[in-house]
């Protein structure tokens, strides 16, 4: 049950933080956009997906690697159907960027967060 509950809060976290900027500016999602303003949204992205793969990964507690994993393969499935929905469309270089960086990424952030956490939990330090 935290497993789903994990990988659902994490989607719901990755999902809505996709949607804010083009609420925020008024902009179509699909539409083509400038290499800076692509750069910028995969960046954001990124960050968004391994926010959502540490949040899934503390809600699943012991189980956060299944979670992450399961969250990343929603978010990459998602990614999956959209270029096959539209393979035309301008927003396919976006959506290969979901799939090969933001999906990874939610696997990334369930890493650090599961680091971090054994590290406190211990007392030890990291090696310089």
């Amino acid at each position: 049950m935290r497993i789903a509950l994990g990988v659902v809060a994490g989607y719901v976290v990755f999902a809505f933080s996709t949607l804010v900027p083009f609420l925020l500016t008024g902009r179509d999602p699909h539409a083509a956009a400038t290499l800076s303003s692509m750069l910028g949204r995969v960046v954001y992205g990124i960050a968004f997906a391994a926010l959502a793969g540490l949040l899934a990964g503390r809600i699943a507690r012991e189980r956060h690697r299944i979670a992450a994993l399961c969250l990343a393969l929603v978010i990459a499935a998602g990614a999956v159907v959209s270029i096959m929905e539209r393979p035309d469309d301008a927003s396919t270089l976006a959506q290969l960027a979901v799939l090969v960086l933001m999906a990874p990424a939610a696997l990334l952030g369930d890493w650090l967060g599961a680091t971090w956490a054994t590290r406190h939990e211990t007392g030890s330090r990291p090696h310089s």
